[in-house]
């Protein structure tokens, strides 16, 4: 492909991310007035309505950043992207597609369902515990241990939770991820797995995430592949690659939210151009294997 081709792909790739991001504000918005009577007593949708708030956050902060970092410094001598944070926001943003699949979207039978959102519920409260042990008031530790117990009795209720062990049914009171749990193999699933359960291909639910996350934790390839490259053309090029994910994850999140609320469904289906955008990147998600000659799509 021609230089100017490739240019031009990139421009197309940034202007659909701000369409994407349009659109995924729009959807939200229809449930601007979202009422617990319209999410049913345990709130899930509501909890699913605020995880995709965070992915949006996330996903404008990459917006953002992409204009580049710079700041009246004397010192500072280049243009600066800060493409560390950049790969950093990109996973946390990935992973909360993830479990936004995983918990609130995937399972259709009750029991799974159910269990994969209390024991997520869960794992939240177990955490805000072991900080307000010594952070937090009175009021807040006994709120916390009252919504614990409710808790408790449910996934007690829950026949997949009943069919753990008892070191299992002790790793999810104390928050230890078990709402990823398999019950064929009583082992969680990894980011991979579900990855590739949302439909993403391997290249990205494994590789681009390895990647992404050497970032987030300094490794020495981490360190490297982010350091500036002092050259314009090579930065737009590097962001570039950011926005296809992210046109990917949110791609994905719009179908999905989407699905689980009716009003969300209505302004989608209102937008013929950007709705043909959101399949036209849910697919490339599921070639890139192909695309990139390591494999089949994923289907």
């Amino acid at each position: 492909m021609a230089r100017l081709d490739i240019e031009q792909l990139e421009r197309d790739f940034k202007q659909q991310y701000e369409m994407l991001l349009d659109l995924l504000a729009r959807v939200m918005y229809a449930n601007k007035d979202l009422s617990v009577s319209d999410v049913s007593g345990d709130k899930r949708l509501e909890d699913a309505h605020l995880l995709a708030f965070k992915f949006f956050g996330h996903a404008l902060t990459v917006l953002y950043l992409s204009q580049g970092t710079n700041q009246e410094l004397s010192s500072l001598k280049w243009h600066s992207v800060d493409f560390a944070s950049l790969d950093v926001i990109t996973r946390a943003a990935l992973e909360a597609v993830l479990i936004f699949h995983h918990v609130f979207y995937a399972s259709t039978e009750p029991e799974e369902k159910d269990y994969r959102y209390w024991a997520y519920k869960t794992e939240g409260i177990a955490n805000r515990q072991s900080i307000m042990a010594f952070a937090g008031t009175e009021k807040e530790r006994q709120q916390l241990a009252v919504e614990k117990k409710e808790l408790d009795d449910r996934l007690e209720s829950n026949q997949i939770f009943q069919n753990l062990s008892p070191g299992q049914k002790r790793r999810v009171f104390e928050g230890y991820g078990m709402w990823r749990l398999k019950p064929a193999t009583g082992k969680p699933l990894s980011w991979r797995d579900i990855g590739i359960e949302a439909g993403f291909s391997k290249v990205l639910a494994q590789h681009i995430y390895s990647l992404l996350s050497a970032s987030a934790h300094s490794s020495s390839i981490g360190v490297r592949q982010t350091f500036p490259t002092l050259n314009k053309g090579e930065e737009e090029h590097l962001y570039s690659g950011t926005v296809a994910i992210m046109n990917i994850v949110t791609a994905n999140l719009i179908r999905e939210y989407c699905e689980l609320f009716s009003r969300a469904q209505a302004v989608l289906s209102k937008d013929s151009e950007v709705s043909k955008i959101v399949e036209q990147w849910i697919k490339r998600g599921r070639k890139l294997d192909k695309l990139m000659g390591i494999g089949q799509e994923n289907d």
